[in-house]
């Protein structure tokens, strides 16, 4: 026996508990131009889900980014997507012998830019961004707020300042700083500290037209 087989057999149990509690999935594989399209779906499989804590027992709360993925590990790859029943997820975290984990992605369709500038014939610049990912969907929360105030004035006529993170399903080098995130409702965010994790993309960001 070796780690090969092993982690085959682990991954084989998990997608026992999916057949048995779980329910079916599309799985989607693509690059970050529209990845949810008919053209990329492979499979659908059964999926269930829990907490990283208790699982199967305890509720999930809002501040929580990741589940626990239990599907046939055999049949997925990081940054695959999954659409059903309870959203869109997208796979992350896949170490050998230890549980998948997942992100839920609160927007589905993000648009993301990477500005830039051509010279036009009179001499003049142009904006000319250029598209790196289209309809992605991604995880958007708030990590906090700050109070902008002028030199003396009182905290309850400051602006508030929000920093969001954003997770995304991108492969490595492929985010950079001041990239352009426009999410489903159109708002616009521009990256700040982006950071590639085992999980993707995890970046810091912050309204693009505050």
């Amino acid at each position: 026996m070796n780690g090969n087989i092993v982690q085959g057999r682990i991954y084989a149990g998990y997608a026992k508990t999916a057949q048995k509690v779980g329910q079916l999935y599309a799985l989607y594989r693509g690059s970050p131009i529209d990845p949810i399209t008919p053209g990329y779906q492979l499979d659908s499989i059964y999926v269930a889900w829990s907490t990283l804590t208790r699982p199967f027992v305890a509720t999930a709360k809002w501040s929580d980014e990741t589940w626990l993925l239990w599907a046939d590990g055999r049949l997925l790859q990081p940054r695959d997507f999954l659409v059903g029943p309870d959203g869109t997820f997208y796979v992350g975290d896949m170490q050998p012998n230890l549980p998948i984990q997942a992100v839920r992605c609160t927007h589905v369709a993000a648009t993301i830019t990477r500005p830039g500038y051509t010279t036009a014939d009179n001499g003049t610049l142009v904006a000319n961004g250029e598209v790196i990912a289209s309809n992605l969907p991604m995880l958007l929360k708030l990590k906090s707020v700050n109070v902008k105030t002028t030199p003396g004035g009182a905290l309850t006529s400051g602006v508030g300042i929000g920093v969001w993170l954003a997770f995304l399903p991108m492969a490595e080098a492929t985010l950079k700083r001041n990239d352009v995130i426009t999410d489903t409702e159109g708002v616009q965010y521009e990256v700040d500290a982006p950071s590639w994790t085992p999980m993707g993309y995890v970046a810091q960001v912050r309204l693009a037209n505050p």
